[in-house]
């Protein structure tokens, strides 16, 4: 829904929407695609202004644990600043997405939200908090009674997680169908006579989705004709269960990364494969993952043409802690198209940055000339010891590694022969976690071994005028060999050759847009010094 610009003042009431969930594996589920939809909805319902650029989201964050507690403080924060208007509304599934902490932990919470000048709607007891609400007697009852019933659920669930998961998983990986509630996709409504219960519609829809994107139907494309079918009564408005919502280019790509729907079920960390009806094949997802990360590579860095928009390709982040996003300006003048790249904290664009401003961005062209003359000058200063040689950990990492899949592979047998089944697995899948750990170290031990000689060794053109700018003695030399690699640097040959070496160099590079400048994080955890973009 797009905001009317037309419409100036209080006369406006603006709402966004806040979603959270607890686990990352509820993602696979369908509490996403449930909550999505919702403010939107209620928007139309109330005649209010939805500003989907106030949208904030804390995906696999425990509200319990109150990691999510800072987003919404940052969200706070921007009302007070006149980021986000007074008395726009934050509208939630329901009060538990907020917060589960104890009740005098979460009533200061939600008091501080309202007292931000934020109001709260909660769509599933259609209840609406404003500052009025603080003084309300009716209001603080029910608001308590909520946030503690929310609080003892999860301190419940956490106190008995452990044994009931067990079962749970046990029972499931016996072959007996067992309904994990959200965490399973929405299609699958429950468990009746042994066998999953199955909404035909919602299936046929999921169905349908894949094979357009397969066919080369665009995510928008693929909105359109749904949106169509809806209002000609031919399928449901979603798949969540909330009725009148449109089919959005988010929800189409939840449903296309959604590893669930190949028939692999995965519930806290456990994968048990073909587990529930498949309603795309393996290779087919494999596919569609592939098509996903190609089109969406203008939002990393790249573009869906294959362009690089920067050779630092998702290892910027903003000092808020954020990452920075490549943008695309494009002017026109009489004589040509102009394209200019740049940076920008994706929280600018929420208007939630800590450091927000209207200039939050800075100049991407400069910012990776600047890199790359001073990696040449002195790399020690930029990205300290980690470029010099390391010693080699790997032959010991991948001689535990054998060791460890020794013991599952022996542990297997056992297991086939029936000896004590419970320890057998409790073996395996502890070796079975070790092996990924190491397997992880492996791979961080090879990235470490690499150095800035990458540098020299692929891109000599480039190292030429790098090694020109080491040598430069005064600013007019200087000036005209920046001029002359950021040049090179349009070349796209150039920049796809960058773009896998820099990550092996650096581990981040966090940018300062207010100041211009920027600091290197290494391999080793190591921060630099701030650099000054030249």
């Amino acid at each position: 829904m797009k905001t009317n610009e037309n419409i100036k003042g209080n006369a406006v009431k603006y709402c966004f929407s806040y979603i959270r969930f607890s686990s990352k594996k509820q993602e696979l589920g369908s509490s996403l695609e449930r909550q999505e939809p919702i403010a939107e909805r209620v928007a139309r319902e109330k005649g209010w202004a939805y500003e989907p650029k106030f949208n904030a989201k804390n995906l696999g964050v425990s509200a319990y644990k109150g990691d999510n507690k800072k987003t919404l403080e940052i969200i706070c924060q921007s009302a007070l600043d006149g980021k986000i208007p007074q008395s726009s509304v934050m509208i939630l599934e329901a009060l538990d997405r907020a917060t589960r902490l104890s009740l005098d932990e979460a009533q200061d919470l939600i008091k501080k939200i309202l007292r931000s000048g934020l109001e709260i709607y909660t769509d599933t007891n259609k209840r609406h908090l404003t500052k009025e609400s603080l003084n309300n007697v009716t209001d603080v009852i029910v608001t308590a009674v909520e946030l503690d019933a929310a609080y003892q659920y999860s301190k419940k669930l956490s106190d008995r997680s452990n044994g009931g998961f067990k079962k749970l998983i046990k029972q499931a990986q016996a072959g007996e169908k067992v309904y994990f509630g959200g965490c399973m996709p929405s299609f699958i409504k429950g468990v009746k006579n042994g066998e999953f219960v199955i909404d035909e519609a919602k299936r046929k829809l999921v169905k349908r989705i894949f094979t357009e994107y397969l066919d080369g139907k665009s995510k928008n494309a693929i909105c359109d004709d749904l949106n169509k079918d809806s209002l000609d009564g031919k399928i449901p408005t979603a798949l969540s269960n909330s009725t009148g919502t449109k089919w959005q280019g988010f929800t189409i790509t939840s449903i296309l990364r959604n590893k669930a729907y190949t028939g692999d079920f995965e519930y806290k960390g456990i994968v048990i494969p073909d587990y529930i009806p498949s309603i795309v094949s393996k290779e087919d997802f494999k596919i569609v993952k592939y098509m996903l990360e190609k089109n969406a590579g203008s939002r990393r860095g790249g573009s869906p043409s294959g362009n690089i928009n920067s050779i630092f390709n998702g290892s910027g982040k903003c000092i808020c802690g954020s990452p920075m996003v490549c943008i695309i300006s494009t002017r026109k003048s009489k004589k040509a198209v102009h394209q200019y790249a740049y940076y920008v904290c994706s929280n600018a664009r929420l208007k939630v940055c800590k450091k927000h401003t209207e200039g939050c961005l800075i100049n991407n062209a400069d910012i990776e000339t600047d890199f790359l003359m001073r990696l040449r000058q002195s790399p020690a200063e930029l990205i300290g010891k980690s470029h010099a040689p390391i010693k080699d950990n790997s032959l010991s990492i991948k001689a535990d590694i054998a060791e460890q899949k020794s013991i599952i592979k022996n542990a297997l047998l056992m297991l086939k022969k029936g000896i004590d089944t419970d320890t057998i697995n409790t073996i395996i899948d502890e070796a079975q976690a070790e092996v990924e750990k190491l397997e992880k170290q492996l791979q961080d031990e090879s990235v470490l071994r690499l150095n800035t000689n990458n540098i020299s060794t692929n891109i000599e053109k480039l190292n030429d005028l790098m090694h020109m700018a080491e040598v430069a003695n005064d600013d007019v030399e200087m000036g005209a060999i920046y001029t002359s690699i950021k040049e090179e640097l349009k070349h796209m040959e150039t920049r796809k050759k960058l773009v896998k070496i820099i990550p092996t160099i650096i581990k981040e590079i966090k940018v300062n847009p207010i100041d211009n400048g920027y600091t290197i994080i290494n391999h080793e955890n190591k921060e630099s010094k701030f650099f000054q973009v030249r």
